[in-house]
């Protein structure tokens, strides 16, 4: 026979692992692996991207990457796009060399909204180094793509 001590603690803990501990979903999760670390031709490596947080409108991510491209760092720019045409970001300032960089992708609201829809779902993001010379989109210098589920909602404005 259980006591009313053990039970009290047994119940306890079942509460607690149903309402925090026992999703597979725990964050920090790593979304993405490089399956070798040599640096390509294009001279960029994407090496890692782990999820941070997320809610239901946004998704923040660390990427691992290496530059040693062609054209000047500060005229790249690093995006994640998810699969639909709702999401909104601002890129990573790329450097020379392997770095650690942040960033957070959302959901438009105005994009949204014109398009009358409230959620939509995603599988894959986009990785892309881009190309920017000043006033001027030259092209993707190196492209990955990683799959990554996600049912986005915009939240409630009341």
């Amino acid at each position: 026979m259980m006591t009313k001590e053990i039970h009290g603690l047994v119940l306890f803990v079942t509460i607690a692992w149903l309402l925090g501990g026992c999703s597979s979903e725990q964050l920090p999760r790593t979304i993405y692996t490089a399956e070798d670390n040599r640096l390509g031709e294009s001279g960029i490596k994407l090496y890692k991207m782990v999820l941070l947080n997320e809610d239901d409108d946004f998704i923040q991510l660390e990427v691992d990457y290496e530059y040693a491209g062609n054209a000047p760092a500060d005229q790249v720019k690093l995006f994640v796009m998810p699969n639909h045409g709702y999401w909104l970001e601002k890129a990573i300032e790329v450097k020379p060399g392997r770095n650690l960089g942040r960033m957070t992708i959302g959901l438009s609201r105005g994009n949204m909204e014109a398009k009358k829809v409230t959620a939509s779902t995603t599988t894959l993001l986009t990785v892309s180094f881009d190309h920017y010379k000043p006033e001027k989109y030259v092209g993707a210098l190196y492209q990955e793509t990683v799959p990554f589920r996600k049912e986005w909602a915009l939240p409630d404005q009341s």
